[in-house]
């Protein structure tokens, strides 16, 4: 799970790219939904990072330090 951690930066940086080249042939409600998507995909995949963490069974070894 610790892998996905790179798409937290990424996705807002992947809608700001998309509305930055393609935003004015694009409609206002697209725009609008690229822009609020990134964040909110990069708070999904902060919360699933996070409760990997939190339910993480005492003794496992985390991804990391395998």
């Amino acid at each position: 799970m610790v892998n996905l951690a790179f798409l937290v930066p990424l996705f807002p940086l992947i809608g700001s790219i998309v509305n930055g080249l393609f935003g004015l042939r694009m409609g206002k409600d697209w725009v609008s939904r690229i822009a609020c998507g990134g964040p909110i995909l990069s708070f999904i995949v902060t919360l699933l990072l996070w409760f990997s963490l939190f339910f993480h069974h005492h003794g496992e070894a985390y991804p990391e330090q395998v």
